[in-house]
């Protein structure tokens, strides 16, 4: 019984020996999938830029429509008057507007997600490789681990020989040296893996408003119905030149006289104060109080972003990791190798 004991606790340092393979490798298992988190962000600033693009060139749509309407008397001029004041500072001549003041902001940001996306593509080589590494180590491990636990149930129906526990003892003490190894790489890795983690972490930090004000961009444009605005501005546009006809050279501009005007002109004031005031609800309301919170945003996601770029990790930590890990990969192997080529061989083929 005492002898088939020796060959499980072996199996069981064996086992302890895979767990701890498992644990040096987990940060890397969580280093690459935080960098592919950060691969799925670093496009969004063009996607953004995008639609704040065709943000704009709706707001300036809508703006041409109602500035020739402002005059009207009654509750459609003031409803215009109210729109055109609402989309003014979002498009103001010159680049002067919130939208193309987020679009130079956007833009920038896409800049610098591009030297981003290069540190990335530096380093992901390099965590791949030191996976690679590690999960070779790992499959040896569990390769004899496998083959310790058929001894394990093979040895408690058959006694093992003098021979069979000498090798036992051979395999311990090759354990113990593996053991060392596995320590020695551990405190190694920690110095290493750490501030890499750290780094992306950070990166990842600052990604993620990216994505939130790309959902918050796109949700905006969603909410907005394009079709009647179209309508609106091909109603208007159709008519545009006998309205600005009428205004010169009507004298009084009572409400109901322009109201018969323009149902001459076949548009009827109400069904457009209707729409513009739909409008207002569904589109501009919820457009503006978005690129008001977003304006801001965007701003100080560009400074943490110059910040954190100013601060990346050299990648010489990612190389002393790479080192490392095959330092350690291969003091494995040689072991494995030691412990196939030793006269306990045929015991682990028992």
């Amino acid at each position: 019984m005492q002898c088939t004991d020796e060959i499980e606790k072996l199996y069981l340092r064996v086992v302890a020996l895979h767990q701890d393979i498992d644990t040096l490798r987990q940060p890397l298992v969580d280093i690459k999938a935080v960098i592919t988190e950060i691969k799925k962000c670093l496009d969004l600033p063009g996607t953004i830029a995008k639609d704040l693009k065709r943000l704009r060139t709706l707001a300036s749509a809508l703006n041409e429509v109602v500035q020739p309407l402002e005059w009207v008397p009654g509750q459609l001029g003031t409803t215009c008057k109210a729109v055109h004041k609402a989309l003014s500072p979002l498009i103001e001549p010159k680049g002067r507007g919130v939208l193309d003041q987020m679009i130079k902001t956007t833009e920038e940001v896409e800049k610098a997600f591009c030297k981003i996306k290069q540190y990335i593509e530096k380093v992901e080589p390099l965590v791949d490789k030191s996976l690679k590494a590690i999960n070779e180590v790992r499959d040896d491990v569990i390769s004899l681990e496998q083959k310790l636990a058929a001894l394990v149930e093979h040895y408690k129906r058959i006694a093992p020989s003098a021979e069979t526990l000498e090798c036992v003892r051979t395999l311990n003490r090759y354990i113990d040296q593996l053991d060392s190894v596995v320590l020695d790489l551990k405190n190694r890795l920690e110095k290493a893996i750490e501030p890499l983690s750290a780094v992306l972490n950070q990166i990842m930090s600052v990604l993620d408003p990216v994505a939130a004000i790309a959902q918050q961009i796109a949700q905006a444009l969603k909410q907005i119905d394009i079709k009647p605005i179209n309508d609106l501005i091909k109603q208007v546009n159709q008519y545009k030149q006998k309205i600005q006809d009428f205004k010169r050279k009507v004298v009084s501009k009572i409400e109901a006289a322009v109201r018969v005007a323009f149902k001459k002109f076949g548009l009827d004031i109400d069904a457009i104060d209707k729409l513009i005031g739909q409008l207002i609800d569904s589109a501009l309301k919820p457009l503006r109080k978005v690129m008001d919170d977003l304006s801001a945003k965007m701003t100080r996601m560009l400074n943490q972003i110059t910040t954190l770029l100013s601060n990346m990790l050299p990648l010489d930590f990612m190389r002393q990791i790479i080192t490392a890990i095959e330092t350690f990969r291969d003091n494995v192997q040689r072991e494995l190798d030691r412990i196939a080529g030793s006269a306990c061989k045929s015991v682990l083929q028992a």
